[in-house]
């Protein structure tokens, strides 16, 4: 019977010196994404992921399953205010983390460097596109030349698609053969 009421009370001793690292652990992770926030880092969740493993594991947690993305996630917005989250729009990349201020500073840097004349001719090349895209639903261009054509632009390339790099390049000199829309 005492071996039973020993071992017990082991088991008891090593849960709570792993709520202890555990609790040491998160201190130290929320601190470490904390400063480097602060200093206007962008961070992967990749990253937080193996250095909340390493902090854990260094602060004597062995036997914890490795932190979920969500976890993490629910953690550092638990513990720090005004942060950002943004979901990767490749399935290889990591989310990112920033914080507000990082967010709005790209933003007011972003709206510094471009010009009215910039957003318009963004503008009117979205507008090009979407009208090539709606066409090219109603009536599919095919393909219907040689390779060995002497006016390939004729025949392979659609004249939204040299209207669009007309546009873009304004001094570039077409041939008269190509028919604009």
């Amino acid at each position: 019977m005492s071996n039973v009421v020993r071992l017990e009370k082991e088991k008891e001793r090593a849960q709570k010196e792993t709520n202890v690292a555990i609790v040491a652990s998160d201190i130290e992770f929320v601190r470490l994404v904390r400063g480097l926030l602060q200093a206007g880092n962008v961070l992967n969740m990749t990253d937080l992921k193996s250095a909340y493993s390493s902090i854990l594991e260094s602060n004597g947690a062995h036997h914890i399953v490795q932190p979920t993305t969500q976890g993490i996630k629910e953690k550092i917005t638990y513990h720090i205010d005004d942060i950002q989250f943004m979901k990767s729009k490749l399935r290889n990349e990591s989310d990112r983390v920033f914080s507000t201020a990082v967010h709005d500073a790209a933003l007011e840097d972003a709206m510094a460097k471009t010009s009215e004349s910039d957003i318009r001719q963004l503008f009117e090349s979205a507008s090009v596109l979407q009208d090539a895209i709606a066409r090219q639903n109603k009536d599919p261009w095919e393909f219907n030349g040689e390779l060995s054509n002497d006016d390939a632009e004729k025949h392979y390339m659609p004249s939204s698609a040299v209207s669009l790099h007309r546009k873009k390049h304004r001094r570039c000199v077409l041939p008269p053969s190509i028919e604009m829309f």
